[in-house]
């Protein structure tokens, strides 16, 4: 349930497993190139949870429900962009902040969302 997409844009189709839709994105996300993962990987505490390669160097963003917030591992070269990203989940409406990292060309490894509790969404991926 996890594949690499194109066009980051309100209206897409949040996770691969889920029918939840972006309903806003930031102006400097609009059009990024992004992983739609599976909302129940959120539960997965192995590490790295994904790994893909970028063919030049890039910006990746990870954007956290807020009901959870910035992930363990997202140290403090993860810098919070101030903005936030919101989704419609059949008629409930949430709220990811957006963190960013600038990484070389090569292989990228993000670590669990590791929501045990099950308490929020699984963490969106955009890079530019």
């Amino acid at each position: 349930n996890w594949s690499v997409q194109s066009g980051f844009k309100a209206g897409a189709t949040l996770y691969g497993d889920r029918s939840f839709t972006v309903a806003s994105v930031p102006a400097a996300l609009n059009g990024a190139a992004w992983i739609r993962d599976a909302n129940a990987s959120k539960t997965y505490t192995g590490s790295p949870l994904v790994t893909f390669s970028l063919s030049r160097a890039a910006t990746v963003y990870v954007a956290v429900d807020t009901r959870v917030g910035k992930r363990s591992w997202m140290d403090q070269t993860w810098a919070d962009t101030g903005t936030q990203i919101t989704d419609d989940e059949s008629g409930a409406t949430r709220t990811f902040e957006v963190y960013a990292k600038a990484f070389p060309a090569g292989p990228v490894s993000l670590g669990p969302d590791a929501d045990t509790a099950n308490t929020g969404s699984m963490y969106l991926i955009m890079v530019r």
